[in-house]
């Protein structure tokens, strides 16, 4: 809030120009077009379900895997070394699939893993390697994302795709806060296991709103040849 103060403020800006007015119109239209945000709300879910486990994967592992603190941020280490990974992977699975493709498989993959993680959690072997694997495909769906949402503002709003990518890096923020609040309240309520089949849960109603996006993209591209 801060900031958009200190922009709106001290930007320079030519206020001869007329096109400026018209742009920051058409951004702000864009920041509420129904289809931008109905794309990044997929983003929200997918860090939302991710997130509602990490964030609490060091209790996790110390409590439930019985692991040392060493062991831990070792852990901690693959984690993110797989997220490098996985943000590689991710874009080279959007060129080749399709972002739409692309997002489908790494939600599909991030609901796997996290229920896996559930019957996995005693194992130490078996939660390194679904750890490594929930940071790839939580990193990997970064470019897919934001291909997908710049993708949709190219039909449905041409003039602002900045605003739309800005959309959904708020779209990955706020999942994770909405995550971390998920699990903080799933924690206090059935403990620390169940972390891993609410996010699992929050993820699947991703994939049932990003089939349901799908189609209606499909419907809607019929009636416009049509």
């Amino acid at each position: 809030a801060i900031g958009f103060i200190g922009l709106a403020m001290l930007m320079p800006t030519d206020q001869n120009d007329p096109s400026l007015q018209a742009n920051a119109m058409a951004g702000l239209k864009a920041m509420f077009n129904p289809l931008l945000l109905a794309g990044a709300g997929i983003t929200v879910l997918a860090y939302a379900g991710s997130f509602a486990l990490y964030t609490y994967i060091s209790p996790i592992l110390l409590q439930v895997t019985h692991v040392d603190e060493r062991t831990s941020s070792l852990l901690m280490l693959v984690y993110g070394m797989m997220a490098a990974i996985g943000n590689v992977w991710g874009g080279r699975l959007t060129d080749k699939q399709g972002a739409d493709r692309a997002v489908m498989t790494i939600l599909i993959g991030l609901a796997i893993v996290l229920f896996a993680i559930w019957f996995s959690v005693s194992s130490l072997m078996l939660m390194a390697l679904f750890i490594g694997l929930l940071g790839a495909l939580t990193y990997a769906a970064v470019p897919s994302m934001q291909a997908r949402v710049i993708g949709l503002s190219h039909i449905h709003a041409p003039e602002a795709p900045a605003v739309a990518a800005g959309l959904n890096i708020a779209g990955f923020n706020g999942g994770i806060a909405l995550g971390s609040l998920l699990g903080g309240v799933a924690l206090d309520v059935t403990g620390l296991t169940s972390l891993t089949w609410v996010g699992g849960g929050v993820v699947i109603v991703g994939i049932l709103w990003m089939l349901l996006q799908i189609n209606s993209n499909k419907r809607r591209t019929t009636s416009d040849y049509s």
